[in-house]
């Protein structure tokens, strides 16, 4: 008996051993962002190329005097074009202008949008283009080229956005931005001035983000490996 018990318990240590290991493995390859607590992968597939996460950041609206949590986003870069982009500029989100060569640089990137609250693809797609009818006008000089890849982008949103849903935009070389919501792909648009606005909305001087966190890893990995002594 116990032989039994000695065994039983045994067993028991090796299992809740493997299950913390795998918890510990699956828990690191992840960043975590502060406010909400939204975990996202340290690097996504792209188009041609690894692309790895600058940073995350939440998006609140204020609805009826009440700051709202709607969305939390990543935004992942190809690091060796970033860094041929930059050159020895400084990386930290305390300088606007590596905001400014990030989309200026037909750099490939992404954004991983992961919903906090429920909204529908209507409103998504009415506050994202409200977001990006100015920055595309300021951008492109062909007017009607602007109307038409924005009403193409907002009518990828044509479901609701529950909890939880990830939505992927990728920024691909020869400017076509592509869209994926909830793993399913929704159409391409190509457009540089599209391209452009959709990432400013994240990463200029107006962003509707807190730009910086957006980028609170590019220094970290952008950096130099220590030297040994």
């Amino acid at each position: 008996m116990q032989r039994l018990s000695s065994r039983f318990f045994f067993l028991a240590f090796v299992a809740l051993s493997v299950s913390l290991v795998a918890g510990v493995e699956k828990a690191l390859p992840h960043f975590v962002e502060s406010v909400s607590g939204t975990q996202f992968p340290l690097e996504i597939a792209g188009e041609s190329e690894t692309l790895d996460l600058a940073g995350a950041a939440i998006r609140v609206k204020k609805i009826l005097f009440v700051h709202v949590q709607v969305y939390a986003v990543g935004l992942y870069v190809s690091l060796p074009k970033v860094a041929a982009a930059v050159g020895k500029t400084d990386v930290s989100g305390a300088n606007p202008k590596l905001f400014e060569d990030l989309v200026a640089n037909d750099i490939p990137m992404a954004l991983r949008l992961v919903m906090l609250r429920t909204v529908g693809g209507d409103q998504m797609s009415s506050a994202l283009g409200e977001a990006l009818q100015p920055r595309i006008t300021a951008i492109q000089t062909d007017e009607e080229e602007g109307k038409s890849a924005l009403k193409q982008f907002e009518a990828q949103f044509d479901s609701e956005l529950s909890t939880g849903s990830e939505l992927l935009f990728e920024w691909r070389e020869g400017n076509v931005l592509h869209t994926t919501i909830a793993g399913e792909w929704k159409g391409a648009v190509q457009s540089s001035s599209l391209a452009r606005a959709l990432f400013s909305v994240f990463l200029d001087a107006d962003a509707v983000v807190e730009r910086a966190s957006i980028v609170t890893r590019l220094p970290l990995l952008l950096s130099p490996p220590a030297q040994s002594a």
